[in-house]
């Protein structure tokens, strides 16, 4: 799933890097799938992703984890996508509707762009 995630920002964008956040000990950091530098409208932006399949709606507090941690990266400009196949929770989505740093993305936006 994260690989078809990484595809929908690559193909819907004009991409400079993709990759993922690295903790200190070079391990993996489990709040963001992947990290994406694009240009939208001339503009550089960081894309900070977090992919979830199944299981529990993703919620205001996965995404403020993936915030923190991509507040570590270097980049500017943050957009948060969270993608998800078991939906968000109704706080993430009011937090979505006044925050248009944060883009909630669902199966049915994936597919379609197909």
């Amino acid at each position: 799933f994260k690989t078809i995630c990484m595809d929908y920002v690559t193909l819907r964008y004009t991409y400079r890097y993709a990759g993922k956040i690295r903790k200190k000990d070079d391990s993996l950091d489990s709040n963001v799938d992947f990290v994406v530098g694009i240009s939208e409208n001339g503009v550089g932006r960081t894309i900070i992703a977090k992919c979830k399949l199944d299981g529990e709606p993703i919620s205001l507090e996965d995404f403020k984890r993936s915030r923190e941690s991509g507040n570590r990266t270097q980049g500017i400009n943050r957009m948060y996508m969270m993608f998800s196949g078991c939906g968000f929770t109704d706080e993430l989505v009011e937090e979505a509707k006044i925050d248009p740093n944060i883009k909630l993305v669902t199966l049915e936006d994936i597919f379609g762009a197909w």
